[in-house]
């Protein structure tokens, strides 16, 4: 299969890929001992205080990347409207989860989850806009966002139809990590950006990955937990997301100029072949 063919179905093939492999896992539920987080060292009054204060960054990357777009004149306005979700989205997960982690319990994992949720289903609904030309009715922000939602509303374990299934929530992030790259590269978006973006990607890998060993990193470090640098890399990977937006405000149709289609046209109503 040449280059352009693959690069064509690569999005699509991905996307089957996560459904088969979702719905052949079967049902996926929150690991057994989910709160009890290795770190519990408090400062002051304060409970598990790396784990809380951690999530700050999250809150000045929102706010860097809601200034950062502003008008945002260079970027189509379902674009925009994406990226100011998506940020906003950021913001609110620094006061998710640092509500969460003051007193981890079931009943509120859902704030920690909810703004995560919306933060994937935006930055996606943004990638689709820019990426591809089929756009539902309301646009994709719409559509997304309900579906960020809905798939924390499946992981509630009350739910008489299968209770606490994570598998749509985790679909939805497997998505924007996997199938949005593949459509940025399909529509050709210069490496200048799909490079930064590449960089937010591996970052919130290793984030998640440094969150399954939440005890051993901290036994090995002996100051941070993986849990604590999950969030540190996590904010990580939403600046990289913020920078290469931004850096289309400053550089302009230079961005372009490596890209494998012909330059594009930057325009205050997006990009234009």
């Amino acid at each position: 299969m040449n280059s352009p063919v693959l690069r064509h179905h690569a999005p699509l093939g991905a996307v089957l890929l996560i459904i088969i492999a979702l719905v052949a896992a079967g049902p996926i539920h929150t690991p057994a001992g989910y709160h009890d987080f290795a770190d519990q060292r408090m400062l002051g009054q304060l409970p598990r205080a790396a784990d809380v204060l951690s999530n700050l960054p999250f809150l000045f990357v929102g706010l860097l990347g809601l200034l950062g777009i502003g008008r945002g004149r260079w970027l189509s306005g379902p674009v925009a409207w994406s990226l100011r979700a998506f940020f906003l989205a950021i913001a609110a997960t620094a006061v998710g989860s640092l509500w969460y982690h003051l007193q981890p319990e079931d009943a509120r994992l859902v704030w920690d989850r909810l703004p995560i949720a919306l933060a994937c289903g935006a930055l996606l609904a943004a990638v689709l806009e820019e990426c591809t030309a089929l756009r539902p009715p309301f646009g994709w922000l719409v559509w997304l966002l309900g579906a960020a939602a809905g798939s924390v509303v499946l992981t509630n374990e009350a739910l008489m139809l299968a209770p606490g299934d994570l598998r749509a929530y985790l679909g939805l992030q497997l998505a924007l990590l996997i199938v949005a790259p593949l459509l940025q590269w399909r529509a050709g978006l210069a490496w200048s950006q799909r490079r930064l973006w590449l960089a937010a990607v591996a970052s919130y890998v290793l984030a998640k990955l440094l969150e399954v060993a939440d005890l051993p990193v901290l036994e090995m470090t002996g100051l941070l937990s993986g849990h604590t640098l999950k969030h540190l890399l996590a904010a990580l990977g939403a600046w990289f997301v913020w920078r290469a937006y931004r850096l289309r405000a400053l550089a302009g149709p230079a961005l372009e100029r490596d890209a494998v289609r012909p330059p594009a046209q930057w325009t205050t109503r997006g990009v234009s072949s």
